[in-house]
């Protein structure tokens, strides 16, 4: 029955069970009677996702993540940096998805970006990661895993793992990838995107 519903019923089924399993009388999803009870506990499969960069030390590495240049719960560019608190993402029916709480959960669109960017100047790559409530950009899109490592597919086409950490004028380094192979562009960084979370779901 699940595979027949989408995606977001999935996700809101799977929230509604949670009280069930925990044994608790109201819901409230042990946010507040079990602290140690947290969203990644209920959506199985979700975890960090690291960001590894070229030119990394490890002797003075500091993990970067990916999040979004936005406040909690709101819409907005991906980005890549070192968030104390970084979010959780999971695949789900071919796409990525952001678990916000116990009743709202974000999407990562990847956009076809041939314009300009809020700052009025050319984006550095064609497709761009953003982080939003509804489907949009190349929806037909696949995410999947490959070992440690997030891929996206179009059709035949695939970004092979890679992606870019380009320099914003807000500071942030805001995240693009090709399905076409091209070198990084002025002011971006070759980077890959990880998840080190044990799962049956890797090929």
């Amino acid at each position: 029955m699940l595979a027949t519903l989408p995606t977001a019923d999935i996700f809101f089924l799977i929230l509604s069970l949670a009280p069930l399993a925990l044994g608790m009388p109201s819901w409230d999803a042990g946010f507040g009677t079990r602290p140690q009870v947290s969203i990644g506990n209920l959506v199985p499969g979700a975890s960090v996702i690291e960001a590894i960069g070229e030119g990394i030390t490890y002797e003075t590495y500091k993990p970067k993540y990916l999040s979004v240049a936005a406040p909690k719960g709101v819409p907005g560019s991906a980005a890549i940096y070192e968030d104390l608190s970084p979010p959780l993402f999971f695949i789900n029916n071919q796409q990525l998805w952001q678990p916000m709480n116990t009743t709202s959960i974000l999407r990562v669109n990847v956009l076809n970006v041939t314009g300009v960017d809020e700052a009025g100047q050319p984006h550095p790559a064609p497709l761009k990661l953003e982080i939003g409530e509804r489907a949009e950009g190349l929806v037909n899109g696949v995410w999947r895993w490959r070992g440690t490592k997030l891929f996206f597919d179009l059709g035949k086409r695939s970004n092979k793992g890679l992606y870019f950490s380009c320099q914003t004028k807000n500071g942030m380094r805001a995240v693009y990838t090709a399905l076409d192979d091209m070198p990084a562009p002025p002011g971006c960084k070759y980077t890959t995107l990880h998840s080190f979370t044990s799962r049956i779901d890797r090929p």
